[in-house]
């Protein structure tokens, strides 16, 4: 019995991310993110943010593409901190690279207990176009 509800669970999900796949096939998404601001675009094909906790660190990173090179990609990952009821900056990096069709961050960061997650933004130009969004990574807990 058991074997037959997990094969009609499997049967279920990929019929589910089947439909996932037809209707978003030029776009990545990472489980690990939301969207806010005007999400993906045509030009960004990909955007995500990560967050990952050991016993005194974190883990943060992020990833953005594009759908043709581009003069400029920029990211600027901030670790907040979940402090009375609300998200407070903890730290701020950012990256830039030129004529390129995607950019990655990562870094590992000492912390203290807590709750965290990372928000990034993400920002493309060529010429006079530009375009961002914004995606913010789930939370992790530092015990």
């Amino acid at each position: 019995m058991k074997k037959i509800f997990i094969t009609l669970l499997a049967v279920v999900l990929l019929m589910f991310m089947g439909t996932v796949a037809v209707a978003d096939a030029d776009r990545q998404f990472s489980e690990d993110t939301s969207y806010f601001g005007g999400g993906l675009t045509d030009s960004i094909v990909t955007a995500n943010s990560s967050i990952s906790a050991g016993s005194s660190s974190v883990t943060i990173s992020c990833y953005t593409s594009a759908n043709e090179m581009y003069d400029v990609m920029l990211y600027e990952m901030e670790l907040q901190k979940y402090v009375n009821g609300q998200w407070t900056r903890v730290s701020i990096y950012y990256d830039t690279d030129y004529n390129t069709d995607y950019i990655y961050g990562s870094e590992s960061v000492s912390v203290s207990e807590g709750t965290y997650r990372v928000h990034t933004y993400h920002y493309i130009q060529k010429g006079s176009y530009d375009d961002e969004t914004y995606t913010t990574s789930q939370s992790v807990t530092v015990p």
